[in-house]
């Protein structure tokens, strides 16, 4: 089969998937005369969109007989499966696979992981993958977060989600004091009212009121109102 063929096949399945007609998806799958790992995860796509993880499930096993190894995009599918009709035992044998083949696990199948266990009611080994991820992006805290809420403590939630707007602003305050220094430092460039009292606000938004008023003090701009008053 070329090139082109395997396209086609794949595209004409993708629409079927799309517009959720399981019945000709599957008979159009059978029909294949050769299956690579793309249109295994367009099948296993649309059993998981049609509500149907337990078919997902059934195709990610037939791949593993059949020897084919899957893609990250596999293994999120499958994992989704899990989390959806709760089956965390294949679940942890999936995680646990995972384990002995990679070293690290990226952020999208670290964040699925998160997701299965919380529906399974096991926050707290979500919560361990959650502090294994060195670098977090909104959508990992919101399912960690989201997981303690609804399938867990959610006190601990609403913690989590505080530590959260914490770090954000922690790492606001960073980039804008780099930021600042680098005007003049690595620019040239003077700092005019204007930059200093964009820190000098950032930084009583946070809470460093008293580094905000140092901030001011130490502006070269002369000023006939209280300094103290542009906050």
């Amino acid at each position: 089969m070329d090139e082109r063929d395997v396209v086609s096949w794949n595209s004409i399945v993708n629409g079927y998937v799309n517009v959720g007609e399981l019945g000709m998806m599957i008979q159009l799958f059978d029909a294949m005369p050769c299956r690579n790992l793309v249109r295994w995860n367009v099948m296993m796509t649309g059993y998981l969109n049609s509500n149907n993880p337990g078919k997902c499930l059934k195709l990610f096993r037939e791949m593993a007989q059949r020897g084919l190894n899957g893609n990250d995009t596999t293994i999120v599918l499958a994992v989704s499966a899990c989390a959806r009709s709760a089956r965390m035992k294949e679940g942890k044998s999936v995680h646990g696979r995972l384990i002995k083949k990679f070293k690290d696990l990226n952020l999208i199948i670290s964040t699925t992981l998160i997701y299965m266990y919380s529906r399974c009611g096991r926050a707290e080994i979500a919560r361990l993958i959650f502090d294994r991820i060195s670098i977090k992006n909104i959508v990992c805290w919101n399912a960690m977060i989201l997981g303690y809420c609804i399938h867990g403590n959610r006190k601990d939630g609403l913690n989590l989600y505080s530590n959260l707007l914490s770090s954000r602003l922690e790492r606001l305050v960073t980039e804008e004091r780099k930021y600042f220094g680098n005007m003049s430092d690595a620019f040239g460039i003077k700092p005019s009212f204007a930059h200093y009292w964009c820190l000098a606000n950032i930084l009583e938004n946070v809470g460093l009121m008293q580094e905000a008023i140092e901030t001011l003090k130490n502006m070269p701009v002369d000023s006939d109102l209280p300094l103290e008053s542009s906050l």
